[in-house]
């Protein structure tokens, strides 16, 4: 089955890095697909999300995205970089 990794950014070192981090391991890179969505793509986003998806915020996105997924009571993922 394969999983799409929404990533919440406006970031692009953040973004690249999850890319990386990703492609750089055989069955990972096979298992997830990832999906940029940007902070004025996020309404339609929340429109058809499901809880299929693997969520993963970025500093820039990582409170709004919060809210959505307690709202709809669905697990999230948060990173920070240095």
């Amino acid at each position: 089955m394969k999983v799409l990794v929404c990533v919440f950014t406006d970031n692009e070192f953040f973004f690249s890095a999850m890319v990386e981090l990703i492609a750089s391991h055989p069955l990972l890179a096979k298992k997830y697909t990832l999906c940029k969505i940007r902070s004025d793509e996020t309404g339609a986003w929340m429109r058809t999300a499901n809880n299929e998806h693997m969520i993963i915020a970025g500093p820039d996105m990582e409170s709004l995205v919060r809210i959505f997924c307690v709202e709809k009571q669905w697990d999230y993922l948060t990173a920070r970089y240095n």
